[in-house]
């Protein structure tokens, strides 16, 4: 168009390349123009709004857009053109990062068949992967070790099936993506099955076929019962106290009303020696932090700018358990704990790192529209480089023993105890005793 703009007045076609140049423009662009169009749009802005994570994640967005270009010659659809949309949104290694509104149906892969949670779940350590819960009718017990599935070492599998989800779907950290990947990997469709080779904790070894079917909610799961006296519920925490002696609050969730939550608990649990605060598999929610580390501070008191307040509050030793499942608002409030220097934090692993301010993004298409993280919770946390794509790291890492899964024994509680029988810390807080050191 700039070049009738600047055509001579008296040009004889000017009055009817001007029409027709019109009406090209107002047509309707190509399918394949609409999908290049969504997926440059889409790499473009995530580059500018995202980039500061890359170097945290280990993100090569160069390599990204070569990616994507060389799938973008193989969407013959909008279907297809949906999947590399989100395949692309995956390459943000962002674990809240998705698609949402999409005007496109997903293809049903089900068959009709519903699917089915794992009947064996795993957590892995090191190059071990060990059975953590397990439907009883298999012969397995807690603590065994997977050694093959389908025939190929177990370090085999999870490193292909990591690949695959994350091919598909935002991790923040590969620590998280693991867990993930040992806790529902050998889920499946209904009637589907897989054979798994394993040593039980006695050292015999056997195979043993799964079928993917009805049973997995009859999953023996480690219950701690030797560490551990009767819990009681609200919502899907719970609370009571170890063998020991010691309050225990296990958190699975973060309501908005979890600081009245812990009033009841704390009244409840009365005079304990030390607590110990189980967050691991946290998977978020929402409350106020500041009010919810109040309850863990003398009545009156101040640590920084939080007042110690509530019913009952607790001032005691505490010590804050994690794992890569401890996700988004459950990692920043364990967090605090620690980067506040209220709690010893310990866990096999860090946290998820999947701790975020989130933005919704519309293809130029319409056809969806992608959610994504684009700054840090938490900026203080970690030396000023907050949660996202790091997560919270303890300040011991206590990985689980075969032999104590095997014998009922929480490798963390037990860890816990130890570190509560000393009650104070000054090597890794600033907490001693009752007593903040100022």
């Amino acid at each position: 168009m700039s070049w009738i703009t600047t055509c001579d007045i008296h040009c004889p076609m000017r009055s009817l390349l001007i029409p027709l140049l019109l009406l090209a423009a107002s047509a309707p662009a190509a399918p394949d123009e609409v999908y290049q169009r969504d997926v440059e749009f889409f790499l473009d802005e995530f580059e500018k709004q995202v980039g500061h994570f890359f170097e945290t994640k280990g993100i090569d967005w160069s390599q990204v857009r070569s990616w994507a270009s060389s799938e973008l010659a193989k969407v013959e659809n909008e279907n297809d053109h949906l999947q590399l949309c989100a395949r692309l949104v995956a390459r943000l290694r962002d674990g809240h990062a998705r698609l949402t509104d999409c005007q496109i149906t997903w293809p049903d892969e089900s068959e009709g068949r519903p699917w089915r949670h794992p009947k064996i779940r795993m957590i892995v350590q090191g190059d071990r992967a060990l059975v953590i819960s397990v439907d009883p009718a298999l012969g397995l017990l807690i603590g065994s070790e997977i050694r093959t599935i389908d025939g190929d070492p177990v370090s085999d599998w999870l490193k292909a099936t990591a690949a695959e989800w994350s091919d598909r779907r935002g991790f923040s950290t590969r620590r998280h993506l693991e867990a993930q990947v040992a806790a529902e990997g050998l889920g499946g469709w209904e009637g589907t099955k897989f054979l798994a080779g394993f040593e039980r904790p006695d050292g015999s070894v056997g195979e043993v076929e799964v079928d993917r079917s009805l049973g997995e909610k009859s999953n023996l799961r480690l219950d701690a019962s030797k560490q551990l006296g009767g819990l009681a519920a609200v919502g899907r925490n719970a609370w009571g106290k170890t063998k020991a002696g010691n309050g225990y609050i296990r958190l699975r969730k973060v309501p908005g009303d979890l600081p009245q939550q812990l009033d009841k608990m704390l009244v409840a649990l009365g005079e304990v020696p030390g607590m110990i605060m189980d967050m691991r598999a946290n998977g978020g929610g929402g409350c106020d932090h500041y009010a919810v580390f109040a309850r863990f501070i003398a009545m009156g008191e101040f640590w920084g700018a939080v007042e110690g307040t509530g019913e009952r509050p607790f001032p005691g030793p505490l010590v804050v358990i994690v794992d890569a499942s401890t996700a988004s608002a459950g990692e920043t409030l364990a967090g605090q704990f620690g980067e506040d220097q209220r709690a010893v934090v310990i866990g096999p692993s860090g946290t998820a790192g999947m701790s975020s301010q989130k933005v919704r993004l519309r293809a130029p298409s319409g056809l969806c529209t992608a959610y994504f993280s684009v700054r840090s919770n938490k900026g203080r946390f970690n030396r000023g480089r907050g949660l996202e794509g790091i997560g919270v790291i303890p300040h011991e890492l206590v990985p689980y023993q075969a032999d104590e899964l095997a014998d009922g024994i929480d490798s963390q509680i037990r860890r816990a105890e130890e570190l509560l029988k000393v009650g104070k810390w000054p090597e890794l807080i600033d907490y001693d005793g009752t007593v903040f050191r100022k």
